[in-house]
């Protein structure tokens, strides 16, 4: 009979859950946890979009200096907002840009001319140029044929002041730093 009465208590504890106390108690922490989480999560999340724009720029910017060497012809890379045409007067590039070789030297991106296409950028509030340059022209040595630049990336509905900074010498390198807002 003994071993009844234990085996019935041990049952008892096995089949028993959780109280509602310890259920809310339990969901009390996650809460407070997830609510710490969620908007450095968040942070984190605008800093990848913020990098992985700046990584796609300067990519691109590799790609056009690489095409001029290697076609011997002037490479053009200029911000675009439909992806067939450049956005003509605009230092906005977050809506995209196309790089191409300009083989008849008209400034214009015409049929067979194309290179690459980069559509609008998600999760970047603006990513836009200083000194109001609207194309950036690779020459065939490699060396810029527009003037240096620096292009800011800025994530949209950051709370923190990280922005990216591009610059683009006279040579064709790009340079990137990050650092706060001023």
């Amino acid at each position: 009979m003994k071993t009844a009465a234990v085996y019935h208590q041990s049952s008892e504890r096995a089949q028993r859950g959780f109280t509602l106390v310890e259920l809310l108690v339990t969901l009390s922490v996650l809460a407070v946890l997830l609510s710490l989480a969620v908007p450095s999560f968040s942070e984190t999340l605008r800093g990848w979009r913020r990098d992985s724009a700046t990584r796609a720029f300067t990519t691109h910017l590799q790609l056009a200096r690489t095409q001029a060497i290697k076609a011997s012809r002037k490479v053009i890379m200029c911000p675009s907002s439909d992806g067939e045409s450049c956005t003509a007067d605009s230092t906005e590039w977050k809506n995209g840009w196309l790089v191409y070789v300009d083989l008849d030297n008209d400034g214009a991106i015409d049929t067979g001319e194309e290179i690459a296409v980069r559509t609008a950028l998600s999760g970047v509030a603006s990513m836009s140029g200083t000194d109001a340059v609207e194309e950036l022209i690779f020459l065939p040595s490699g060396l810029m044929g527009s003037s240096a630049t620096t292009v800011t990336v800025k994530p949209s509905g950051s709370t923190s002041t990280k922005v990216n900074e591009i610059a683009i010498s006279r040579v064709g390198r790009a340079q990137v730093t990050s650092k706060d807002q001023s």
